[in-house]
């Protein structure tokens, strides 16, 4: 049986810490947007889509990586947990330097050929600072995933998101009302968060190893292992992040070849992406953690030769996942103009909010699925799916996008969003039958 307690109890703390950030997020982002406006938010959400090239590469898959093969450790090996966290710091500051050092130098032809805006140049350059903090974060996350210690990874995130919105608050108002220095003075604020973020996160990763007092390592090492697992996600991610950073840099040029001028396109943008997808996902908070927890508790069960509590914890969870999922859904069709009016004054962001508050169903049970999946082994297949999802999402923005305008790149994200799921969830069935 699926130990309902513990796993509950830390999903809640979880999930509960998360929902608290995501509130705060979305209070920050109203205060953000009525400072910088609709253009400015769409012009740093494009900055941010090139960062999240750079921080895919920085990360690679390494957090995931460092859960699953912790926790089969812990249950097999607890020697090898050392010699992993060691290897897996190496390689997180090897990515987390190289990608690093390409964003900072890259930064110019980055802002003038993808972006075709110089506006943001300093943004990208600032933003490269904090990548080899996120990158070693990423290591200790997994290992506190791992070992089923949430309470640090709520720590961490809670001083984090406090450093990040007391220096925000304190450099926005000093920037004078250009864009331009708005986005650099947010970047700041981010690099500075992470920075402490790292910090908190090593000295509370030392007095857990510590206590821990795992044995020094003997027998086979784990090298061969954490690139076989960390492998497959970071190929999907730098596929999935480099094409969604083109389907970013195609959407504005393809709303101005539908008739929109420049400010027009880059608003629409910042309205989809810097204000709707905020309030879709603000729920999710609870599938993401449930997501990220699963994987320890299915690992386990897997590697240990559990399979009806596989088969259990499988379908427990996604028929707890469809209940919560539908229950959001509702809520934001029959509230999305409220939402939209009273966090952005925007009868546009409620419109849309309204229109894509069914698709809340599809990427709500996608998450925990991929959980699931990524649970039981079986990342490549991940891989795979999302390459896919990524590439029909470049295709249909490319020729759709010119010709129907916002009209196309919504339905755009609905159809890519349940292609991803019918695949997940077709293999996921798969999987549980062969337990």
């Amino acid at each position: 049986m699926l130990k309902g307690r513990p796993l509950l109890k830390n999903t809640l703390i979880t999930a509960a810490v998360a929902l608290l950030m995501r509130g705060l997020g979305l209070a920050f982002q109203s205060y953000i947007t009525s400072v910088i406006g609709a253009e400015g938010v769409g012009l740093f959400s494009l900055a941010q889509s090139a960062f999240s090239l750079a921080l895919t590469f920085a990360t690679s898959g390494i957090r995931y990586a460092v859960t699953r093969l912790v926790a089969e450790q812990i249950t097999l090996e607890p020697s090898q947990v050392r010699r992993t966290m060691r290897k897996a710091f190496t390689c997180s500051i090897v990515c987390g330097l190289t990608a690093a050092s390409a964003l900072y130098f890259g930064a110019e032809l980055i802002a003038e050929k993808w972006i075709h805006d110089e506006r943001v140049i300093s943004a990208l350059t600032l933003m490269a600072f904090s990548l080899p903090f996120i990158s070693m974060s990423a290591v200790i996350g997994g290992y506190f995933i791992a070992t089923r210690s949430v309470k640090p990874n709520a720590v961490i995130q809670i001083f984090e998101q406090l450093i990040m919105f007391a220096a925000v608050f304190y450099l926005l108002p000093r920037t004078k009302g250009s864009i331009e220095f708005a986005c650099t003075a947010i970047v700041l604020a981010s690099v500075i968060s992470n920075a402490a973020g790292f910090g908190l996160s090593f000295l509370l990763f030392e007095r857990s190893k510590r206590r821990a007092k795992y044995s020094a390592p003997i027998g086979k090492r784990s090298e061969g292992r954490l690139l076989a697992i960390a492998a497959p996600i970071a190929l999907s991610a730098y596929f999935r992040t480099a094409l969604n950073t083109l389907q970013h840099m195609l959407v504005p040029a393809g709303l101005k070849r539908s008739g929109l001028n420049a400010a027009s396109a880059l608003s629409a943008h910042g309205i989809i992406h810097g204000m709707v997808f905020p309030v879709l996902l603000f729920p999710s908070v609870f599938m993401s953690a449930a997501a990220d927890l699963l994987i320890p508790e299915l690992t386990s069960a897997q590697v240990a030769g559990k399979t009806q509590k596989v088969r259990n914890i499988v379908n427990r969870i996604l028929k707890l996942a469809f209940v919560f999922s539908f229950a959001c859904a509702a809520a934001m069709f029959a509230f999305g103009d409220i939402i939209g009016g009273t966090l952005y004054g925007s009868e546009q962001a409620g419109t849309y909010i309204r229109m894509l508050a069914p698709l809340v169903l599809v990427m709500y049970m996608d998450m925990i699925t991929d959980g699931l999946l990524k649970g039981l082994g079986q990342q490549l297949y991940s891989m795979y799916v999302n390459i896919a999802d990524s590439t029909v999402s470049v295709l249909l923005v490319w020729l759709t996008l010119p010709i129907w305008g916002i009209k196309a790149y919504l339905f755009m994200i609905i159809s890519t969003e349940l292609f991803n799921f019918a695949l997940s969830l077709r293999k996921l069935r798969q999987m549980v039958r062969q337990q």
